[in-house]
C-alpha cells in the first residue's frame, strides 16, 4: 500500500528530473508541489484517526456483554469525529485530483512538443 501511495510521489519527480526544460516542466512540478499536501494530510489527520478506531477492537470479537459493545463502539464513533476525517478526506481527493489534472495537462504538452 505505502508504493502505491508513494509512488505517484516518486514518480511525478522522476518525470520532473526527465522533463528538464520542456513546456511540461512546470506543471509535473505544480503537480509535485500538491502530492505531498496529500501525504501530509495523510499522515497526520487520516492514520491516526484510523488507528483509534482500529484500536478500539472489533466489537464482535471476545466475550464481553452486548451491552458494553455497543457502548464503546457509540464512544469511539462519538471520538472518531467523522465531519473532521471527512473534510480532510475531501482536501486529500482535491489535490490528488488536481495534481492528476496537472500532469494530464504537461502529457499533452509533451506530446505536442514531440517531433
Amino acid at each position: 500500500m505505502a508504493s502505491a501511495f508513494l509512488g505517484a510521489l516518486v514518480s511525478t519527480a522522476a518525470a520532473a528530473l526527465a522533463n528538464r526544460g520542456t513546456p511540461a516542466m512546470g506543471w509535473i512540478i505544480a503537480a509535485l508541489v500538491l502530492y505531498p499536501v496529500a501525504v501530509v494530510i495523510t499522515i497526520t489527520v487520516h492514520v491516526p484517526l484510523n488507528d483509534a478506531i482500529k484500536a478500539a477492537g472489533n466489537p464482535g470479537e471476545g466475550n464481553t456483554a452486548l451491552v458494553r459493545q455497543v457502548r464503546q463502539v457509540r464512544q469511539v464513533r462519538e471520538r472518531f469525529r467523522e465531519s473532521r476525517w471527512a473534510a480532510w478526506n475531501l482536501a486529500r481527493a482535491a489535490t490528488t485530483t488536481a495534481a492528476f489534472g496537472l500532469l494530464a495537462w504537461a502529457l499533452i504538452l509533451y506530446g505536442r512538443a514531440a517531433p
